[in-house]
């Protein structure tokens, strides 16, 4: 069996069906590309850059404007307690400006006020609106301060005698102010555990020489838990998370994430590297921004296990401590569809190639109808069944030419095929008339032959005749007399032959 038996080919239908469905997925599948590609990854790009802009001026402004108002509120303390004449030991006055100032202001924790032999008031308002004072005069009083507890009516509870061994001379606040090049400065220091809490946080301090010749110092302290409350609360998508870290990259104030919801773990994480308390994806994005600081104005991408995650870091406040703020978020929380959406496109995608297909279909039954009609057509015409005309109505230009060829060849053949019977007929006529004078002939031959025998069979004489092979074919009747032999012996032989006596 051929090989082309065996292998039926598809229909021009079918084959163009399958072909416009393919064609259809495939600008479908281009168009779904180039939509992500030029319209949405951009538009990703764009949406992740302004929240990240957005995010990080907020941080920013929040940090920045805490530290202004803690400077400007340290400048007015020093500018109060110099007015005032408040002397170290001045319990009653410097509370009565300083209760006020920690009421009405919130970012600041705890008020000092020291000179250079040691001698200090710290005044420190406690979570549950109380306040304590502390009273240091390592001089006269060695490892020995007062400890004086105010309720929230400012009214003294209990004064304590306690053996703490607290010298100011030995914090860093005091240290850094006094190893200032100049007076009337605010210094700020690196992040460390106050003495009296416990907590982390930074000082604000300023050092000035007073009228009786000392150096006087004032600090205000900051609690790195009330500067976690920037990035805790900043909005940043789903997953976005803002953070400060310091140049080591240490976490002055870390991110809202689930891992660190609870207050505990949030406080414990504060100056720990960020891979320390699982933020491995903040810490990877800080060590390529310090790795790439000329890029400080733009945005990084940083590969997670969990995706592309977009940073932005800047740095700033190197006045102050120096500081890193980071913003940095997922891909995912600023692309446009939800799962729902992606489901509804997907739908709508199979709508299409489905309403793509159908028409392919129809559009092919409409091709391949006129086609198979002109197939029935030529098999008809191959018949010779000529004398229908060719049927086949299509819209199409070339499927009408290709019937009128069609038909045009069937009335070529038809004119043949009646050409070609003319034909016959005269042939068959001209045949029966030669047969019929060739008939003739043959009788008159026949005719004649017996007329020559008879007289031959006259003759007294023998007669014999041969053929061109040299046969005899015939003698008269004085022939088979004289030799004694009937004709019907010797017909057909020669003379050499041995013929048998009648």
């Amino acid at each position: 069996m051929p090989e082309r038996m065996l292998f039926r080919k598809r229909g021009f239908a079918n084959s163009l069906a399958v072909r416009i469905g393919l064609l259809i997925l495939f600008a479908l599948s281009a168009l779904t590309f180039g939509m992500i590609q030029l319209i949405g990854q951009p538009m990703v790009e764009r949406l992740t850059q302004s929240q990240l802009q957005l995010a990080s001026g907020q941080l920013e402004s929040r940090y920045t404007r805490l530290l202004d108002m803690v400077d400007i509120t340290l400048r007015s303390s020093k500018g109060w307690i110099e007015a005032g004449e408040i002397e170290e030991a001045d319990l009653q006055h410097f509370n009565e400006y300083f209760f006020s100032l920690l009421s009405n202001h919130d970012e600041i924790n705890s008020v000092i006020f020291a000179d250079e032999s040691g001698r200090e008031i710290l005044l420190l308002l406690n979570p549950d609106g109380g306040w304590i004072t502390r009273i240091s005069n390592p001089a006269e009083w060695g490892k020995y301060s007062y400890w004086v507890t105010w309720d929230a009516q400012r009214k003294i509870q209990s004064v304590e005698y306690r053996e703490v061994g607290y010298d100011a001379r030995t914090r860093p606040w005091f240290k850094a102010a006094m190893a200032q090049a100049s007076d009337n400065a605010v210094i700020w220091t690196e992040p460390y555990l106050f003495f009296t809490t416990g907590e982390p946080g930074m000082t604000a301090a300023m050092r000035w020489r007073g009228k009786d010749g000392r150096q006087h110092i004032v600090a205000h302290d900051v609690r790195l838990n009330d500067i976690t409350k920037f990035t805790t609360d900043l909005p940043l998508g789903t997953q976005g998370q803002a953070a400060i870290l310091l140049d080591d990259g240490r976490l002055l104030a870390p991110p809202r994430v689930p891992a660190l919801a609870e207050p505990a773990k949030l406080s414990a994480a504060l100056l720990k590297p960020p891979a320390e308390v699982g933020l491995s994806v903040l810490g990877n994005a800080h060590r390529l921004w310090q790795a790439a600081p000329e890029d400080n104005t733009g945005h990084l991408r940083v590969e997670d296990a969990d995706g592309r995650w977009h940073s932005l870091f800047k740095h700033m406040d190197a006045n102050r401590i120096g500081v890193w703020l980071a913003v940095l978020a997922p891909e995912s929380d600023f692309i446009p569809i939800t799962g729902s959406d992606i489901a509804l496109l997907g739908v709508i995608l199979l709508l299409a190639l489905g309403a793509g297909i159908a028409v392919a279909i129809r559009i092919a039954e409409r091709f391949g109808a006129p086609l198979a009609m002109l197939t029935q057509e030529s098999e008809r015409i191959g018949r010779q069944a000529l004398d229908s005309p060719v049927l086949c109505s299509a819209p199409w230009q070339e499927i009408s030419a290709l019937a009128d060829s069609l038909e045009t060849m069937r009335q070529q053949l038809q004119s043949n095929r009646q050409s070609l019977q003319s034909i016959n007929a005269d042939l068959e006529q001209t045949v029966a008339l030669r047969t019929h004078a060739l008939r003739q002939s043959q009788q008159q031959l026949e005719i004649r032959e017996a007329f020559l025998n008879t007289l031959i069979d006259t003759l007294p004489n023998p007669i014999f005749y041969k053929g061109e092979d040299t046969r005899f074919i015939g003698c008269n009747r004085a022939y088979e007399s004289f030799f004694g032999i009937a004709r019907s012996n010797f017909i057909g032989k020669r003379v050499l032959d041995p013929m048998p006596l009648s």
